[in-house]
């Protein structure tokens, strides 16, 4: 019976992770897709309304996902200092979105996306200049490929436009300063926020950033969007069927992740953006020449590289360790600890049974604190490696205590 239910069981995770994964493919192409095809036609060029939109859909789905389905457990923000962080984390976030969406106006998908591919390097660039994190030489080798494929396909690209490249690159380089500074300000474990905790906190400000945005960059933006809600039936829904996929786009990438691993995301993040510009080529039929797919084909070839070689090379020191003298003395101190109380570990157990006597808390303090040339009065003043107890000026103010009380 057991056996029976067991590859049953089997199937049903396979056949559950499968529709994960084609809900993220989903999501990700579509709201892609959808955002180019609303702000190239019909008149509709609105990229922060369209952000405001998408930021609205997660606010109210990641309310009603997290208080009333539970699908998470509701992580509270704990002070003011957490919540300026998370409202400094959403700014970035807008500007980020707001950027990739201004840049749909100007380049075709697959433009967008070789560029968009870049976000490893920039991310690479950032852990250094923030946080002196410094990655194997391999690593960064990989990178060159990144950089090299995006200006073999910027040359190749027949609808290369300035404005929307220059937006398309700071959006990318947004996305990574995010990601970066997510991990500095967020890394206490008491503030750290699982990423649909962290939507459902930053969506909520987002808007309240983008409408004064909208309203002041974009005046004429409700009537424009009125009127073109009257002559096109459909615009209302497409905008709502938009919004609806950004938020599962969000929702499916936290559950992809969490029941498959951070690996699997890239890999399929390196083969959706594939998908996406041959999806976007048949559907709008923008040129592409054989320079551009070699530049963009170079670019994905170095992201996949570059993944493997952070697999493969850890940071310094192979565990992640940035100083490893500090981390092999940490160790000897704790071995020390061990030693001394006796447990901790097997090896320790051993050792217990032979006559280790001589090792004790003195012995240790002789034999490996860091010792220096002593002058001829050193054991009569205090100095920070004298035991208080045991130095002659402690001796000493003892005698002239007594003597003072004996007269």
């Amino acid at each position: 019976m057991s056996s029976t239910q067991q590859p049953s069981s089997s199937k049903k995770q396979t056949l559950f992770i499968s529709s994960l994964i084609i809900l993220w493919y989903s999501s990700n192409i579509g709201v892609l897709l959808l955002n180019k095809y609303l702000l190239s036609n019909n008149g509709f060029r609105f990229p922060i309304f369209l952000t405001m939109c998408h930021m609205s859909a997660c606010a109210f789905f990641s309310y009603i996902s997290i208080v009333f389905i539970k699908l998470v457990p509701l992580q509270p923000i704990k002070s003011r200092t957490q919540f300026l962080k998370i409202a400094t984390l959403s700014v970035v976030f807008c500007c980020s979105v707001v950027g990739g969406n201004v840049s749909l106006r100007y380049l075709p998908v697959s433009f967008n996306q070789a560029v968009g591919a870049t976000t490893p390097f920039f991310t690479a660039l950032f852990a250094y200049l923030m946080t002196f994190k410094r990655e194997a030489w391999v690593t960064y080798g990989a990178l060159v490929p990144v950089v090299a494929g995006v200006v073999i396909a910027s040359g190749g690209e027949p609808g290369f436009h300035w404005f929307g490249f220059i937006m398309c690159i700071s959006a990318t380089a947004a996305r990574a300063f995010k990601s970066v500074l997510q991990g500095i300000l967020l890394s206490s474990e008491g503030e750290k926020l699982n990423s649909m905790n962290l939507l459902l906190y930053m969506s909520p400000i987002a808007v309240l950033v983008l409408v004064p945005a909208a309203l002041v960059m974009e005046p004429n933006v409700v009537e424009v969007t009125i009127s073109l809600g009257r002559q096109h039936r459909y615009m209302w829904l497409l905008l709502l069927i938009n919004s609806t996929l950004a938020y599962s786009a969000n929702l499916s990438n936290f559950l992809v992740t969490k029941h498959t691993s951070a690996l699997t995301l890239q890999v399929l993040g390196n083969a959706k953006g594939a998908v996406a510009v041959v999806i976007s080529i048949l559907l709008f039929r923008n040129p592409v020449t054989v320079v551009g797919i070699a530049g963009y084909t170079v670019t994905v070839l170095g992201v996949v590289a570059y993944g493997e070689a952070k697999r493969r090379f850890r940071s310094e020191g192979g565990l992640g360790v940035r100083d490893i003298h500090c981390w092999n003395k940490a160790c000897k101190i704790q071995l020390i600890r061990s030693i001394l109380a006796g447990q901790g570990s097997l090896w320790v157990a051993w050792l217990k049974e032979y006559d280790l006597s001589k090792v004790t808390t003195r012995w240790i303090w002789s034999e490996f604190r860091v010792k220096y040339l002593k002058v001829d009065w050193h054991m009569i003043v205090w100095i920070p490696l004298h035991i208080p107890k045991h130095s002659r000026y402690h001796q000493l103010d003892g005698n002239l205590g007594k003597a003072s009380h004996q007269g």
